[in-house]
């Protein structure tokens, strides 16, 4: 995803704090063009001294669906690992199908 817009929220106590969030919102590239769009968030559910664990919910819409990722994150580890749901329209028919490529 590039990223076109982003806000860190700096909610309740000053400095990193239980409901904070980083706001983020973007276009999905394909082969350099533009794919879709879509954004997210990622809000600190756990404090551990200078490492908060973040909820991160992307959710990116594309020509013939939408995907949505979901995880937990601690701040500063890479990568980012997500679990991915993907809502498709008119699978209802025998000729219909899905299908999603895992690249690891």
């Amino acid at each position: 995803m590039e990223n076109t817009q982003y806000a860190a929220l700096d909610l309740g106590h000053p400095g990193t704090s239980l409901g904070d969030q980083d706001v983020l919102s973007g276009n999905a590239i394909k082969d350099g063009r533009k794919a879709g769009q879509g954004g997210g968030s990622c809000q600190v559910m756990h404090l551990d001294g200078d490492k908060p664990t973040l909820q991160c919910v992307l959710t990116m819409e594309l020509e013939r669906g939408s995907v949505t990722m979901q995880s937990l994150w601690t701040r500063g580890e890479n990568p980012l690992d997500m679990a991915i749901t993907v809502r498709f329209w008119d699978i209802a028919a025998p000729n219909e199908r899905a299908r999603a490529e895992i690249i690891r």
